[in-house]
């Protein structure tokens, strides 16, 4: 099993390949395997993409999706 830090590195590392992803608005942290994305974001798509494709990395136990549109809370 990978520590939190090297387990949110290769999540970024993963997540940021895609040149769609704006990699300045996403914070990417690992605690105990669950790996929690923050930030805001322009597309509920991408939102729900990037935390369907972390869920799939290896390493990775669960996804808390935090990301929100502009105008929505932050949960």
């Amino acid at each position: 099993m990978l520590d939190d830090a090297t387990l949110s590195d290769k999540v970024r590392s993963i997540l940021f390949r895609d040149d769609a992803v704006p990699k300045g608005r996403i914070n990417v942290n690992a605690e105990r395997g669950w790996i929690y994305l923050r930030g805001e974001l322009d597309s509920p798509e991408l939102i729900q993409w990037l935390g369907t494709s972390a869920r799939r990395i290896a390493g990775v136990r669960g996804v808390r999706n935090l990301l929100h549109t502009p105008g929505t809370p932050a949960r």
